[in-house]
């Protein structure tokens, strides 16, 4: 949900008058789903951070910046004085650059950290992240790791299966309809509308099964009914499955998914088997409803045909496309800057170098900067992309992250930077080249680096 949409902003208003929605407490008198966005707020709030620009909106004491992976707020006693500092009251006056002195003088053994934090010397704003992902955009994997490491497995859960639960593995990453991953996952947590759940709830009086007079549980209706275990044993499968004493959902799904189906049915062996559970529920709601009865070879028959038809209709996953080199730049662009940058893991320092040429080949100008407390090669390359404003550099990922948009915690406030000054031109383009294209700045990088390690020693 955006914070510009309507919904967010009715309930911003209606429930967050006096306190911020990472602080606000749910009223007395608040919806369900309210309290459903305040549960997943508080999951949130765990794992929040800043990606520093200007510095103007986070507090030096109060809030996690200093991290990007993890969440780590300053310890205190803050002096009086210092108590309310911003992080731009670390920066030199008139500049976005840290001053030295001020971070020695406040916060002496976090230094090295702070100072290898690059801002936004261009003025971009500072950012919320999701410390859970590099990106620092929140996803529901992500959340949804983080939700599981916050408690331990669920008890309930633990009693039903009697070990510790894959269910991802054998529903979430297999290769069926998420509509039958639901129902697979509804019946891995007892959360079926079985003839047992209804009556447990005083919803119908009778809790016999449609088809025979037991208790219809989950585990009856998809392993133990007689309609059932006929439909199993009509399944094409190199050997017969067997469910003697099974004691869960979770037990008899592992036993019918890790079947072996015998050709010609055409479609994977653990597929076939969700497919089977989802004809045997489809019979057991159309026994119901329509009060039809299908056979059980019926049943099985169904299954094979709908399991191949999807299997047929599924397109190709299309890998990820890596990017490609650019070939001819030189062609279509009056100059062209290609960068390149070293870094010293040892040192966490950085040689970056570049060249302007006309028409593909005739060097105009070069440079070269070092730069220390530089935390990885990544952002090595952001400051060589920033200190020439190229138009390619050898960094894919990088590039990437330009020609999208997309976010990388850790380069926030290069990032802005690069934004605006590309905002300057009247047409500029970003390309990804190899390293064996930029040989000559790369030699130059790995020169400056070299005498930059000789002067730091």
């Amino acid at each position: 949900m955006k914070p510009q949409s309507l919904l967010a902003r009715i309930l911003t208003g209606k429930y967050c008058k006096y306190s911020p929605f990472l602080e606000v407490q749910p009223a007395a008198a608040c919806s369900h789903g309210w309290r459903g966005i305040l549960v997943g707020r508080d999951l949130l709030a765990e794992h929040l951070g800043w990606a520093i620009g200007d510095g103007e909106s986070v507090k030096v004491w109060d809030e996690a910046w200093i991290s990007t992976k993890r969440r780590e707020v300053i310890m205190g006693p803050a002096t009086e004085a210092s108590k309310d500092f911003l992080v731009s009251t670390l920066f030199q006056e008139g500049s976005r650059e840290w001053d030295q002195e001020k971070v020695e003088s406040l916060l002496p053994e976090l230094k090295t950290t702070i100072l290898s934090i690059k801002t936004s010397r261009k003025g971009g704003p500072d950012k919320r992240i999701w410390l859970r992902n590099p990106s620092g955009e929140y996803t529901a994997k992500t959340g949804y790791v983080a939700a599981l490491e916050r408690r331990a497995i669920n008890p309930t859960l633990q009693r039903l299966t009697g070990e510790p639960s894959r269910w991802i593995k054998d529903i979430w990453a297999m290769h069926m309809p998420p509509k039958m991953k639901l129902l697979i996952w509804k019946a891995y947590h007892n959360a079926l509308p079985v003839n047992e759940r209804l009556a447990a709830r005083q919803i119908i009086p009778n809790l016999k099964c449609c088809s025979c007079d037991e208790a219809e549980t989950i585990i009856h209706l998809f392993f133990l009914c007689p309609v059932a275990q006929e439909v199993w044993r009509r399944f094409p499968s190199k050997m017969e499955i067997s469910f003697n004493n099974i004691t869960s959902f979770a037990e008899g799904w592992r036993r019918v998914h890790r079947a072996v189906a015998l050709p010609p049915t055409g479609v994977i062996s653990e597929n076939l088997a969700a497919w089977i559970i989802w004809s045997i529920w489809l019979a057991r709601n159309q026994l119901i409803f329509r009060e039809e009865k299908l056979a059980t070879q019926e049943i099985v028959t169904k299954a094979v045909r709908l399991a191949r038809e999807w299997t047929q209709a599924q397109a190709a996953v299309e890998q990820p496309k890596a990017l490609k080199e650019i070939s001819g730049i030189g062609s279509r662009c009056d100059m062209v800057c290609r960068s390149d940058a070293a870094w010293n893991s040892e040192k966490r320092c950085t040689g970056v170098a570049w060249e302007f040429l006309r028409n593909g080949n005739e060097r105009v100008s070069s440079g070269s900067l070092t730069f220390t407390n530089v935390k990885s090669p990544l952002v090595a390359e952001g400051l060589a992309l920033l200190s020439a404003m190229e138009d390619a550099s050898d960094s894919s990922r990088l590039i990437k992250a330009v020609k999208e948009g997309s976010n990388v915690s850790d380069l926030h406030g290069i990032l802005c930077d690069i934004y605006a000054l590309s905002m300057a031109f009247d047409v500029v383009s970003f390309y990804w080249v190899r390293r064996n294209s930029v040989s000559h700045v790369d030699g130059i990088a790995k020169y400056v680096l070299r005498n930059l390690v000789l002067n730091l020693v």
